[in-house]
């Protein structure tokens, strides 16, 4: 066999494993089979873990299930535990119908592009509890250069994100002035994106979240007719008078909004 021909035949198989591994997935095959039914008739399954340090739940099976799970929050002694997980079952024929693109398909690389577009959820809208209505979650959002700098970079949604990490500055109406550690893994038809808080948060003067104490994990798997979108926030707070409630707000709104900002994206 010539160099060329063996050359071509690698090419052609790495070609042909790269599709396949790339098919999308079986919803069946993702989803525990204690939630499936409840993901199919109603399209959303919620857990909260309130108080409590328990493994994730609805986290759907793919390559990146276990990146997902490593970075679970680590809960201290005499902490507030709080973990709220959402499990989305999105058909793309709805993302098609608010599309403002005339695609036909959409895939993971939509979504990593999504991802990396962190100027653009300042657009996402979320619902006060407080104040009673609908109002914009962040003041300000964008990129840094990493995360000691407060300066504005432009989104890096061009090439791949694989491996890379990024920084996230984001000015929360409750929570205030974030930086947040942003990495994104993919792998077939799936892909991961967590954020991790590098700076202290907190509500007013009450400073609840110390850093590294709040996970942000985003998984979509691409099923072909549909998305499994996966959201988790897990926190290890401080213990103060109405912390159970504050937080529960907070993060549900929050986790909400940011379901609704990336569906707006495509």
């Amino acid at each position: 066999m010539t160099k060329k021909l063996k050359a071509f035949c690698l090419g052609m198989a790495f070609s042909l494993s790269t599709f396949v591994w790339a098919a999308p997935a079986n919803v069946e095959d993702v989803i525990n089979s204690k939630y499936l039914k409840e993901l199919q008739e109603k399209g959303l399954v919620i857990k909260i873990h309130n108080g409590t340090d328990e493994d994730y739940s609805l986290v759907p099976q793919c390559e990146l299930t276990q990146e997902c799970n490593s970075n679970k929050i680590e809960k201290s002694r005499g902490n507030f535990a709080y973990t709220l997980e959402y499990l989305y079952l999105i058909p793309k024929k709805e993302i098609k119908e608010t599309s403002k693109t005339d695609k036909e398909n959409f895939t993971i690389e939509d979504c990593s592009v999504i991802m990396r577009s962190a100027s653009k959820m300042v657009s996402a809208k979320y619902y006060s509890n407080t104040r009673k209505k609908v109002m914009n979650l962040y003041k300000k959002v964008y990129m840094i250069e990493n995360e000691k700098s407060r300066k504005p970079i432009a989104d890096p949604v061009e090439g791949s994100a694989e491996g890379k990490t990024y920084y996230v500055l984001q000015d929360d109406a409750s929570f205030g002035e974030t930086v947040y550690r942003q990495t994104i893994k993919s792998e077939g038809n799936s892909i991961y994106c967590n954020f991790n808080n590098l700076t202290t948060m907190g509500m007013g003067f009450i400073k609840a979240i110390k850093p590294e104490n709040l996970g942000i994990s985003i998984i979509v798997i691409d099923c072909g007719d549909d998305f499994v979108l996966y959201m988790c926030m897990d926190t290890n707070c401080k213990k103060f008078p109405g912390v159970e409630s504050i937080m529960s707000d907070s993060l549900k709104a929050r986790m909400v909004a940011l379901k609704e900002w990336i569906l707006t994206m495509f």
